[in-house]
């Protein structure tokens, strides 16, 4: 677990370096709108991996995990419907989905019915990756003009204020006996996810998809093509 949770910090500090540059410059509401929609397209259908996950043989002995992915996989199903919520009540529409986006599901879907736990492993980053950090969202947020209680409700609920999802994750891993090659799928996906979620914040305040290079695509087509 200790290699996970260097990664997992890594990528807490990198999120913190794009939150201290956005407390400085503000957030636009044409940023908000390109997060929301991202993160609508990200969500759409996530339950389909945890509950996939959740059926995986190797966690026939390990009921709390596999407890965890089905009831996570429930509660976060039609979380997408929040994203698609707040850009219409900004009086927009969620824009198509980024390059990463489609690389996201493409990947995970090729990998989750055999090695569920890489999808778990990105996973553990998402859901700690402000962690620490939740009240200084809520200060981006709440000193946007545009920002109302009506278009603010997918970020506020996923700050996990009063739920912490990310050490549920990480406690219920630690608790699991997994073997080694468990842990190596949990570092991959925990690399690969944490890797593409920081570009696509990128690309949400940015608008840039540059850095999904061509060697990123051929490398995910490898995996998709197995």
């Amino acid at each position: 677990m200790k290699e996970l949770k260097r990664i997992v910090a890594s990528a807490q500090q990198a999120m913190a370096a794009r939150l201290d540059r956005l407390s400085r410059e503000s957030l636009r509401e044409d940023q908000y709108v390109r997060y929301l929609s991202m993160q609508y397209h990200l969500t759409k259908g996530v339950q389909r991996h945890f509950i996939i996950a959740a059926s995986h043989p190797d966690f026939a002995a390990r009921k709390e995990l596999r407890e965890y992915l089905f009831k996570i996989g429930v509660e976060e199903e039609l979380h997408y419907q929040l994203a698609e919520r707040d850009v219409a009540a900004l009086g927009s529409e969620i824009i198509d989905a980024p390059l990463d986006v489609r690389l996201w599901h493409a990947y995970f879907s090729a990998v989750v019915h055999e090695r569920p736990l890489v999808r778990i492993g990105a996973h553990c980053v998402l859901e700690n990756i402000v962690s620490g950090r939740e009240s200084q969202v809520q200060r981006i947020i709440g000193s946007a003009p545009y920002a109302r209680r009506e278009n603010t409700r997918f970020v506020m609920l996923h700050l996990h204020v009063d739920a912490p999802h990310g050490t549920d994750i990480l406690d219920v891993l630690g608790d699991a006996n997994l073997e080694s090659r468990h842990m190596d799928d949990l570092i991959q996906g925990a690399r690969d996810g944490g890797e593409m979620y920081l570009r696509l914040i990128d690309w949400s305040i940015y608008g840039d998809d540059r850095a999904t290079t061509a060697a990123d695509r051929s490398r995910l087509e490898t995996v998709v093509n197995r």
